[in-house]
């Protein structure tokens, strides 16, 4: 009996994370995911940019600041990793930074929506590396053509006035037999 029990819990947590694996969708046009490199090393970007101009990649970041320039909107990020589907990774310790610029032609990002902290997914074209400046101190910055980008929900900590209502199902036992039954409980 024991055994029923563990094979059904493990059906079912299969069933749920099939579920929620397939509910996933991409956060960019496909063609741009299947043709964009994903997850460059932007020191290589900077090492080496007449090798990788003009070419498709596929980044995330968290914005440091957006800002209306002469081209367009010009995003300056944090690096971040996207998986296949364009939803961000864990940021790593040694990120570098980029430019993203979203073309005037195409419209303007309002910097009060794209501002600090906020996650990016996007799209875009490598043009070349830029001059610029963290603090006082000279950085490269690799540049790049907004083709298409995503904005993630801002990540909030909300005060929660109830514990989360969990569901579960586990056994019980009564009269000498055991039994599965599915509950419902607040997570006191």
């Amino acid at each position: 009996m024991i055994r029923k029990v563990i094979v059904l819990r493990a059906l079912i947590i299969f069933a749920v994370f099939f579920f929620i694996t397939s509910c996933s969708t991409p956060v960019l046009r496909k063609d741009f995911l299947e043709n964009g490199f994903r997850n460059p090393l932007l020191s290589d970007l900077v090492q080496s940019p007449d090798a990788w101009q003009n070419q498709l990649f596929i980044l995330g970041g968290n914005i440091v600041s957006c800002r209306y320039t002469e081209e367009g909107s010009l995003i300056e990020a944090v690096y971040i990793s996207v998986n296949s589907l364009g939803y961000p990774q864990a940021p790593s310790l040694v990120a570098r930074r980029f430019l993203a610029i979203y073309p005037i032609e195409k419209g303007v990002l309002d910097p009060v929506i794209f501002r600090q902290g906020r996650d990016i997914t996007f799209a875009g074209i490598f043009l070349e590396n830029r001059i610029g400046f963290i603090d006082d101190v000279s950085y490269t910055y690799p540049t790049f053509k907004i083709e298409e980008i995503f904005l993630w929900e801002q990540r909030g900590y909300y005060a929660n006035p109830y514990p989360p209502l969990i569901f579960s199902i586990g056994g019980f036992f009564s009269g000498g037999n055991w039994g599965v039954a599915p509950s419902l409980y607040w997570g006191w």
